[in-house]
């Protein structure tokens, strides 16, 4: 569905105007003829009149503008009403509607009803609703502020280019706030609220073709259609970063899982999978989205191209803290060229060392501040540099400040952040250059944590992979109960994709069978989930005496369980020379399967040696994967051993995720453990929960 008559409407109704100061209707009315908005607005109150210099109508009915999908309703009256107006509005062919009201499913079962029967009407008549529960939303591209928050957007004409998504009105409230403080100004802001109808991924896919946004950044604390949300963030990431702030992490509360995969891969880590794929740039903590917004003062960022940083300082202390941290972070300063070199001996020769960083010593003025800054950058290939600053006797902060601001201005292309530490003495500095749009920080851990997010990201843009679910098939159900499915028929399974498994009998005593000692003897069945930790596998059983004798062990010790017929004994070959992994997946509601590879064996949960992934995996990228675990090494062939079969063990982790995606009604599988030889891959234990 199109966003962009809701965005950017004609005309505006806000069904609840007030007259009233301290109520939400009068907040939002005041809000959007203060935003200058150039459309017609219509307050509409039960008693009439005029209501801050407008004549407001009596009901929605008498709204005379012809085209009613341009016209965007803002409904701010107590909950019981809203559905009557909703439905009034459907009827009438308005088709984008704004519910400011709380009361809804946030509110408790009475809420969630009444929030199911808006979304009842919503399909009914093909509705566009953001809310309800929401704080409204801010567009400066159409000059509407059509919230009721307290802070003003910024109505200088600059073009920052952000985006804003905020599924917390609380938090986007704040987020606001702090813009107006700092004089950062944004393009879009969108409070989610309950996110009935509209959801962050519709509005992600409207910045698809707003090209005056440049980078979005978006607080959840729910998501729902993940699969959706990878591919839009994705396919934004090619063109622009996407930061996300995810609350609700957690996994209290949650269902123990029934395999590896699943007590490994916890709902945290399955998110951060699914948006580290799409190619999001995954904030910690609000205090980290707050300090990567710095970023975004220039208005000229995003000519900015990933590059090796000088660190610029008049302290020894916070230079060799910003060199310990730039290590830490895996990042690269780069080395000063010799030209730069002599002609700083030379120009400033009270340095002796010239080393990045480059530490001015205590004593440095705005001019060895001028001198040092402008021969770095008038050099081509230095394109970041973080300056440092802390009020020493000759110090001079505001003048250095200007002077800063005045070359931010000279090399507009190039990337020149702050971190003036201190208190007062360098206040008046940080406000002169957070006016200037010079990006400033707290600290200069605060700052190079900060740069490594956003220029990483630059230099993985062009290796990113839009997220697309592929079209597969889906297969028959395997199972029409769910359980734990029956073994034979799961290693038939995985046959069935490819996926090699290990000669495998159901044992019975004095039967005659072809397999070559040492054996395994296993109980598997519905009562044998977690077979190892239950003592009923038996390894290393060397001849037929050995065998029977654990035969009657394992049927002694389970002799109750084993009256159900769907547990049963089953023999395995056992091999040497190999290298035990682990391959699963687990479903999630919201991103579908995510898969896991990594060390296996009865102690795969204590190593914790894995990677995730998501179902959309090919051979090359399987083959990165599994070189990033630490396991990698020994499967390449360590001190001199041979390598094992790195390639079919890619293929598997390929086939499994066409399994996944044939298969919806599997929620958990595990193939622990697969073994890899030096040729070929074997499954030879697998567990699959439907």
């Amino acid at each position: 569905m199109s966003l962009n008559l809701f965005l950017k409407p004609q005309a505006i109704a806000l069904i609840g105007a007030s007259r009233e100061a301290q109520k939400i209707g009068y907040q939002i009315l005041d809000n959007i003829i203060k935003s200058k908005f150039k459309g017609k607005i219509y307050p509409i109150n039960l008693k009439g009149g005029k209501i801050l210099g407008l004549k407001a109508l009596v009901r929605l009915d008498d709204i005379t503008f012809k085209n009613k999908a341009a016209v965007l309703v803002v409904v701010a009256i107590p909950a019981a009403f809203v559905l009557a107006e909703v439905t009034r509005a459907g009827k009438l062919g308005f088709k984008n509607l704004v519910i400011i009201s709380a009361g809804f499913k946030e509110s408790g079962l009475a809420g969630k009803a009444r929030e199911d029967e808006l979304i009842a009407v919503a399909k009914k008549y093909q509705l566009n609703i953001l809310g309800p529960n929401c704080l409204g939303f801010i567009n400066n591209l159409a000059n509407l502020n059509l919230s009721f928050a307290r802070s003003q957007p910024q109505t200088t004409g600059r073009v920052s280019g952000l985006a804003f998504l905020s599924q917390s009105g609380a938090i986007g409230s704040a987020v606001l706030d702090w813009f107006e403080e700092q004089k950062i100004n944004f393009e879009l802001f969108v409070s989610l609220g309950n996110k009935a109808v509209l959801s962050e991924n519709d509005f992600l896919e409207a910045l698809l073709t707003e090209q005056k946004v440049k980078a979005v950044f978006l607080y959840l604390e729910e998501i729902n259609q993940g699969e959706r949300l990878l591919n839009l963030i994705s396919r934004l990431s090619k063109v622009k970063p996407v930061f996300v702030l995810k609350a609700g992490t957690t996994n209290l509360g949650s269902r123990a899982a029934e395999s590896h995969t699943g007590s490994m891969a916890g709902s945290n880590q399955i998110i951060m999978t699914g948006l580290n794929r799409a190619g999001a740039i995954i904030l910690a903590s609000l205090e980290e989205f707050l300090d990567l917004l710095e970023f975004f003062r220039p208005l000229n960022w995003q000519a900015k191209r990933p590059a090796d940083l000088i660190i610029v300082s008049n302290a020894g202390g916070p230079a060799v803290l910003s060199a310990d941290e730039v290590e830490r972070l895996h990042l690269n300063l780069a080395p000063l060229q010799p030209a730069l070199v002599k002609h700083l001996k030379k120009v400033i020769p009270v340095l002796i060392n010239i080393n990045n960083p480059l530490d001015l010593l205590g004593d440095a003025d705005p001019k060895r501040y001028e001198l040092a800054l402008s021969a770095i950058l008038s050099d081509p290939a230095n394109t970041q540099v973080l300056v440092l600053l802390t009020a020493q006797t000759m110090t001079a902060p505001l003048k250095i400040a200007e002077l800063i601001a005045r070359l931010a201005k000279k090399y507009p292309r190039k990337n020149i952040f702050t971190s003036f530490i201190g208190g007062h003495a360098v206040k008046s500095a940080n406000n002169y250059l957070a006016a200037q749009q010079v990006s400033i920080f707290s600290s200069p851990e605060a700052a190079l944590q900060s740069w490594q997010k956003l220029f990483n990201y630059l230099k993985l843009r062009p290796e990113l992979k839009i997220y697309r679910t592929a079209k597969i098939s889906r297969a028959p159900k395997i199972s029409p109960a769910p359980g734990l499915y029956d073994y034979f028929k799961s290693l038939a399974l995985l046959k069935k994709y490819q996926i090699p498994i290990i000669k495998t009998l159901r044992y019975k005593p004095r039967l005659a069978f072809k397999l070559k000692f040492p054996l395994a003897l296993k109980v598997v069945g519905p009562d044998f989930v977690h077979k190892s930790d239950q003592g009923a596998v038996i390894l290393n059983l060397k001849n037929h005496a050995a065998l029977e004798r654990a035969y009657k062990s394992l049927r002694s010790r389970f002799k109750k369980v084993l009256i159900n017929p769907l547990n049963y004994f089953v023999i395995q070959e056992m091999f040497k020379d190999r290298q035990e992994m682990i391959l699963g997946f687990k479903r999630d509601a919201s991103f579908g399967p995510i898969l896991m590879i990594g060390q296996g064996g009865i102690y795969a949960e204590v190593f914790k040696d894995f990677k995730l992934t998501t179902a959309d995996i090919n051979l090359t990228q399987a083959l990165a994967l599994i070189d990033n675990l630490k396991v990698s090494q020994i499967l390449r062939g360590a001190r001199g051993q041979a390598s094992f079969d790195i390639k079919n063990l890619a293929q598997a982790l390929v086939n499994l995720a066409r399994l996944a995606r044939a298969h919806p009604e599997i929620n958990e599988l595990d193939i622990n453990p697969l073994f890899v030889k030096h040729q070929g891959v074997l499954a030879i234990d697998v567990r699959i929960i439907t």
